[in-house]
C-alpha cells in the first residue's frame, strides 16, 4: 500500500487549471497512475481548498486537506498538522513524496514506523547545504533557510532516496554520504504524434513563472525574432510581483502568447505543434518539460540545464550558457529546419528509449 503526498495534484485529477501545479506534482499522478493500473494499492493526500476528505478517482484513494488561513505562517502551520493527521489516517506501508512542506512528511513517517522515499526534484536539494547558504551562489535567492532545513532532514530520514540524474547520485554522495536509486523521468508515451510541425516554426516555453525560471528572458527572446510565434505556458508563483513584471513586459510583444497554466490533458496539442522548447532557468533537476518535448520530436534550447549532458550527448538539444549565446543558438535553429528535424528525431528516439514509463 503506496501513498503518494502532492498537495498541489488535485486539479490533474478533475483535468482543471490551476496555477500552483508544479513539475513534481505532476510526474507523482503520472506514475500513481500508472502503477494503479498495474494493480497496486495506491493513496494520494493533496490539498483543496473546498471540503476536505476522502474520494476515489481512478480506482485511486484520494484524502483532502485544504488551505485555512490567510495568513501564510499559520495556513503551513494548520495544513503540516492536518498532512501528519492524514498519514495516520491512511496507514500505508510506503509513502512517496518529492516536494512541498519541507519534513513533514518525513518526520510523520519516523513517527508512526512508515517507509518515506523520498524523490529528488531539483539539483540544489543534493548539494552542500552549509557551503550553499555561507558561498551565496545561485541558489540562495530562489531557496529559502526553511527549505534547506527541510530537505536535509528529508535525506537524512529517507528510507530511500530517488534521483532523477547520475548527477545528482554522484552529488548526494559526496555531500550527504548517502545512496540513491536514479529512476529516470518517465511519462506515458504518445503514439499520436508527427515529426511533421508547422510553418513557420512555434517556439514554446514551459514552466511556473518563479524566479529560478526566469521567464523574462523568453519575453526578451520573442522581441528579438518578431517574425516567429513564441507560447509562454504557466502558472503564477507566489512572486505577484514577479507575475505582474512578466504581463508587463509582454504587452506590445505581438509574436508573444501568455497562454497560462494549461490543463495537463490539453498539453500535449502545444508540444505537438511546437518546433523548439525554451528553457530559461538558473538551474533545474530534470525537468519534465524536457521529456514531454523530446516525446514529441521537439528538441530544447537550454540555458544552463544538461543533466547528464543529455542535451548534447544525443544531440537532442543545446545549451547556450549565455543569453547573448541563446539569442545566437536560437537563431541558427530557426534558420535550419534540417537540423531541427535531425534533432527533433534524435529527441523522440531517445525518449522512447529511455523515458516510456511502461
Amino acid at each position: 500500500k503506496i501513498c503518494f503526498i502532492a498537495l498541489g495534484a488535485y486539479p490533474l485529477f478533475l483535468n482543471s487549471v490551476d496555477e500552483r501545479i508544479i513539475g513534481p506534482d505532476v510526474h507523482s499522478y503520472v506514475l500513481a497512475n500508472e502503477m494503479c493500473r498495474s494493480g497496486a494499492n495506491v493513496s494520494f493526500i493533496v490539498c483543496d481548498d473546498n471540503i476536505p476528505g476522502q474520494i476515489t478517482m481512478n480506482s485511486i484513494k484520494i484524502h483532502k486537506i485544504k488551505n485555512t488561513f490567510k495568513n501564510a505562517t499559520l495556513n503551513k502551520l494548520f495544513k503540516s498538522i492536518q498532512l501528519i493527521r492524514e498519514i495516520w489516517r491512511v496507514n500505508a506501508d510506503i509513502y512517496y513524496h518529492a516536494g512541498g512542506i519541507p519534513a513533514i512528511v518525513s518526520l510523520a513517517c519516523k513517527l508512526f514506523g512508515k517507509k518515506f522515499i523520498y524523490s529528488i526534484a531539483s539539483d540544489w536539494q543534493v548539494d552542500n547545504i552549509k557551503g550553499n547558504i555561507l558561498s551565496g551562489n545561485k541558489y540562495c535567492n530562489t531557496v529559502s533557510y526553511f527549505s534547506w532545513i527541510g530537505n536535509y532532514l528529508d535525506i537524512h530520514l529517507a528510507s530511500s532516496i530517488v534521483v532523477q540524474s547520475f548527477s545528482q547520485k554522484h552529488r548526494l554522495m559526496e555531500n550527504y554520504r548517502k545512496h540513491s536509486t536514479l529512476i529516470k523521468m518517465s511519462f506515458p508515451l504518445p503514439a499520436d504524434v508527427t515529426p511533421v510541425k508547422p510553418y513557420p516554426p512555434i517556439v514554446i516555453w514551459v514552466g511556473s513563472l518563479a524566479p529560478v525560471k526566469q521567464p523574462l528572458l523568453f519575453i526578451q527572446l520573442a522581441q528579438c525574432f518578431p517574425d516567429v510565434q513564441f507560447l509562454m505556458i504557466g502558472g503564477g508563483s507566489t512572486d505577484i510581483i514577479l507575475n505582474e513584471s512578466v504581463k508587463q513586459h509582454a504587452k506590445g510583444v505581438t509574436n508573444l502568447k501568455l497562454l497560462g497554466a494549461v490543463p495537463f490533458n490539453k498539453i500535449d496539442f502545444y508540444y505537438n505543434n511546437a518546433s523548439l522548447l525554451v528553457n530559461t532557468s538558473i538551474y533545474e533537476g530534470f525537468p519534465n518539460s524536457f521529456v514531454q518535448a523530446w516525446m514529441h520530436y521537439v528538441p530544447v534550447l537550454s540555458l544552463n540545464a544538461n543533466p547528464d549532458d543529455i542535451l548534447t550527448k544525443y544531440n537532442i538539444g543545446i545549451v547556450s550558457g549565455s543569453y547573448s549565446r541563446m539569442v545566437s543558438d536560437l537563431g541558427r535553429l530557426l534558420e535550419d529546419s534540417k537540423l531541427r528535424e535531425n534533432m527533433g528525431q534524435n529527441a523522440r528516439n531517445y525518449a522512447e528509449s529511455e523515458h516510456d514509463i511502461r
